[in-house]
């Protein structure tokens, strides 16, 4: 069994929400997704989203998309991102989504040798488009809720693997609330996306005070699940 990651898919098989506009990269994007994750993803291994995974307005909206993703090999487990609308209760999505396709917003996934907890994450102070009278009351609110996913997380003993869809901090990887609930709780591995035009070898990558911090946007990473040394 082997662990991947792939975020912000944007799919938009049901509604008219083109990617390419955004750039030639784009074109077709969701053939690129299906062929790149068959080539290296198998039925027993287990896939972490974490966001942006359908344009859908209404959970009726994403039927299409989500049909997509169940016939990619693998478990996906699924976090929240700022343009998912779509996400109702966890009661509402696990009652629509197939048994392959587990949702995780403000909850934790449990597998023998690790576990995923998972929160939408916010902006962080000192990042470019972060504004006091806007964000503070998100940021301070994802924090709290990655806390208590944190709690939940512990309980299990094992490694923890945490799943935003934000970055844990700024452009100048500055310490975060995120970034000290990590280190506090003993966070191996965090995946996030929400970043789009990264250049390869983006300084969002690399070790974190310990922790590994993977940025997975589907098209920084050429919408190629990347593979997680657990």
């Amino acid at each position: 069994m082997e662990v991947f990651a792939l975020a912000d898919l944007h799919l938009s098989l049901q509604t008219n929400k083109p990617m390419d506009i955004f750039g030639d990269l784009w074109h077709d994007h969701a053939n690129k997704i299906a062929l790149n994750w068959k080539s290296v993803v198998r039925e027993e291994d287990i896939v972490l989203i974490p966001g942006d995974i359908s344009w859908a307005m209404r959970l009726s909206e994403a039927s299409l998309d989500f049909a997509f993703l169940c016939s990619l090999p693998g478990l996906k487990i699924l976090g929240r991102g700022n343009h998912d609308y779509y996400w109702q209760s966890h009661r509402k999505m696990v009652q629509v989504l197939p048994e392959n396709i587990i949702p995780i917003d403000r909850r934790v996934f449990v597998h023998e040798d690790f576990v995923v907890a998972s929160t939408k994450g916010w902006l962080c102070p000192g990042a470019s488009t972060y504004k006091e009278s806007e964000d503070k009351k998100y940021y301070d609110l994802e924090a709290h809720r990655l806390n208590l996913v944190l709690e939940k997380a512990k309980v299990h003993d094992k490694k923890i693997i945490v799943m935003l869809h934000f970055p844990p901090f700024n452009e100048k990887k500055e310490e975060s609330k995120f970034t000290q609930l990590m280190e506090e709780y003993g966070v191996e591995i965090c995946v996030f996306g929400h970043i789009h035009g990264a250049e390869p070898n983006s300084t969002y990558d690399g070790l974190y005070g310990g922790i590994e911090m993977h940025l997975v946007s589907a098209d920084y990473l050429n919408f190629q699940p990347k593979k997680l040394k657990l």
